[in-house]
């Protein structure tokens, strides 16, 4: 009923994804486990969900993660274009939640430690609740816009306003 104080380290078993080392009183098939040496995990409803590796590499639903962050899914649903799908196969979503128009959200790539060497895609909200697709280098330090899809289906090379399927300037 109070705090909890503690000078030193706490232990614990190793745990299990069904019955982890920390745990909540009222749940007791989700917290954090330890299922190897030099990693942690979390589970969720006794299902292991996150796994941190002695490299840093981090898992969501990767037992082995290969890379920094690996998100696997196993979903056997086929793609559809006609629908939004947005909860069927392994997704990320990366969502702004302001509603202005030229609002964004991006994912951001980078080559090198320091300076130029950045590449960016680029979801923007126009108006009418639709969305453009903006792929952008940088050169020399500054973002250069170099290819857009638009709501429509105009791609423009060269021209973030393509008129045509297919605008190159």
């Amino acid at each position: 009923t109070g705090p909890l104080i503690v000078n030193g380290n706490i232990r614990a078993s190793v745990g299990t994804a069904a019955s982890p080392s920390y745990t909540f009183r009222t749940d007791q098939d989700t917290g954090m486990w330890m299922p190897a040496s030099n990693a942690l995990a979390f589970s969720t409803f006794g299902s292991e969900r996150i796994r941190v590796i002695s490299d840093g590499n981090v898992g969501i639903r990767a037992t082995s993660p290969i890379s920094v962050l690996d998100i696997r899914r196993t979903d056997t649903t086929a793609y559809d274009s006609a629908a939004a799908q947005l909860s069927n196969g392994a997704g990320l979503t990366l969502t702004n939640e302001d509603d202005t128009n030229e609002s964004f959200a991006q994912i951001s790539f980078r080559a090198g430690s320091n300076g130029p060497g950045n590449v960016r895609i680029a979801a923007i909200r126009k108006e009418s609740n639709t969305a453009d697709l903006a792929f952008e280098n940088d050169n020399s330090g500054i973002f250069v816009e170099t290819m857009r899809l638009t709501s429509t289906g105009n791609v423009g090379i060269g021209t973030i306003v393509p008129l045509t399927k297919f605008d190159v300037e």
